[in-house]
């Protein structure tokens, strides 16, 4: 086996991981409320985030608190499969707005400020690039 495959089974292994926490999360999440900083909290210190899908910060909009702003490496975001990015996009849609009215999501090119994700009028995630 070459190393690149074996870099990416290593790569979507651990996104696995990352995806089933993230389920956990979510079910845990449904059946009590998380404030928004808990939420921030959480993404931010996900480390499995930060070196398998390229989260580089989160953040809430000081001017508009009912925002969450997600940045990414964009290098290492599109290197993710469409399908886990869509399901992390989705995921992070669906818990902010459970625990902020009408929570809006931004996820964003850390470097160009692009948004990488948009959100159709009924929240679903749609890859821009």
């Amino acid at each position: 086996m070459n190393r690149s495959r074996s870099a990416q089974r290593r790569l979507t292994a651990a996104l696995g991981a990352a995806a089933v926490a993230l389920l956990l999360s979510a079910a845990t999440t449904a059946a009590h409320w998380l404030k928004p900083e808990e939420i921030v909290a959480g993404l931010s210190q996900n480390q499995g985030l930060r070196e398998n899908a390229g989260l580089v910060s989160v953040r809430i909009d000081p001017d508009l608190p009912r925002m969450l702003v997600i940045r990414m490496n964009a290098a290492k975001w599109q290197a993710l499969p469409a399908e886990q990015r869509v399901a992390l996009a989705q995921q992070w849609h669906d818990d902010w707005r459970h625990n902020v009215e009408q929570g809006i999501v931004a996820i964003l090119d850390a470097d160009t400020g692009k948004p990488l994700v948009n959100y159709d009028a009924a929240g679903k995630a749609r890859l821009v690039r």
